[in-house]
């Protein structure tokens, strides 16, 4: 399922709250009797969720408009497959997300756009 437009902008908002939210925990009243460690716990868990939250949205984005379809070596133009779920391990966990997969008639195997 592709993304539209409103969903990324839906994520990007649910970012932008989630920064605010963040530097409010580090800078208001809380975090004058927080410890260092468990400020810098609480920091760490928070910037690698929200880590992960980027990199699903660069990843939405990503498959919200379709790439430029790649030819064989022969010249044949491959026809979109469709997009499928692609799993990536990243420093953030195993996200998966919608990816554009081509083919050509005729043709074994299956092309994905270069990362």
């Amino acid at each position: 399922m592709a993304a539209d437009s409103t969903e990324i902008v839906d994520r990007t908002l649910r970012l932008d709250e989630g920064f605010l939210a963040l530097r409010q925990m580090v800078t208001g009243p809380a975090a004058a009797t927080s410890s260092v460690a468990s400020m810098e716990l609480r920091v760490f868990r928070e910037v690698l969720a929200m880590g992960r939250r980027l990199l699903e949205l660069f990843f939405l984005t990503r498959a919200a408009s379709r790439p430029e379809a790649p030819t064989t070596v022969d010249g044949t133009p491959m026809t979109e497959c469709r997009q499928r779920p692609t799993t990536y391990l990243s420093v953030f966990g195993k996200i998966t997300f919608q990816r554009h997969r081509f083919f050509a008639s005729g043709q074994a195997g299956v092309i994905v756009a270069a990362d």
